[in-house]
């Protein structure tokens, strides 16, 4: 809690263990397999959050997202206490739990696990699937089609089309990479011409014109499975991306492609791109 401000790559580093040490309460081939411990702390936090919710909403707030570890709400025109008092209040109550208050002046969402806020400094915060990559400081993430992510926000914040956000990055590939990977369970991957490559592998969306490949997972039967969501037309790259010809890839990538991913996903949301 302390390093949580101070240091975003420590604090995500020991975010993950914490996970991780919950998520081997559930299994059962773990030496800390512990399903009461997981019970526990299920049954703790979904109390102490619906409690939360419910001091709120009495005090004049309405709750618009509750998750497992926050409440976002907004206030009504019957207010009668400070939302600070009430969190102070709840922790009295729920002893070892502390509060944290953030105010946004936007907030979108899809669903209780996708959301973009912008904070009054203008800051964009951003959870979910579906924006999560927005930030560069995603150090435990693979970054596969990031620039899905930023072009989501963009639009959904400023109203900038997918396209504009498409091409003013196209200087910049790893944004537009796609992560290919074949689980232990596959004998491994091939492409077009049943020549094996790696096991993870990078590849680019390009157009129909350009020299092409296509990647399939193996399995043990040899048959040929595609890699789900994945474009027909690939340009396989396992080479750092500091050493692509910038001039080459705009030329090739396929933008099309990459802004009807976007285009999908705002639909999703709610949101009919005509752009």
């Amino acid at each position: 809690m302390k390093i949580k401000h101070v240091d975003k790559v420590k604090s995500d580093s020991y975010k993950l263990i914490l996970n991780s040490v919950y998520g081997n309460f559930k299994s059962s081939f773990s030496k800390i397999y512990s399903p009461r411990s997981s019970f526990t702390i299920c049954v703790y936090g979904q109390i102490a959050i619906f409690d939360l919710a419910r001091m709120l909403f009495n005090a004049g707030y309405l709750p618009i997202n509750i998750n497992t570890d926050g409440v976002a709400y907004i206030a009504s025109k019957c207010v009668s206490r400070a939302s600070e008092e009430v969190c102070k209040e709840w922790e009295q109550k729920y002893t070892g739990l502390v509060l944290e208050i953030d105010k946004f002046k936007k907030w979108i969402q899809k669903d209780v696990n996708n959301y973009v806020a912008v904070d009054w400094d203008d800051h964009i915060k951003t959870k979910g699937g579906d924006v999560n990559k927005y930030s560069d400081n995603k150090y435990f993430s693979n970054n596969s089609l990031r620039i899905v992510h930023i072009a989501l926000v963009e639009y959904l914040i400023n109203g900038t089309p997918p396209m504009e956000t498409i091409k003013a990055n196209l200087d910049k590939p790893e944004l537009f990479q796609i992560v290919l990977k074949a689980g232990s369970t596959f004998k491994g991957v091939v492409d077009s011409n049943h020549h094996f490559q790696q096991k993870v592998n990078r590849v680019f969306a390009v157009r129909e014109e350009v020299p092409h490949t296509r990647l399939y997972k193996l399995r043990s039967d040899d048959a040929l499975v595609n890699f789900p969501d994945a474009p027909e037309n690939m340009m396989l790259w396992n080479d750092d991306c500091k050493n692509i010809d910038l001039k080459d890839f705009k030329s090739k990538i396929s933008k099309k492609y990459y802004e009807a991913i976007v285009k999908k996903k705002l639909e999703g949301w709610g949101q009919k791109c005509l752009m």
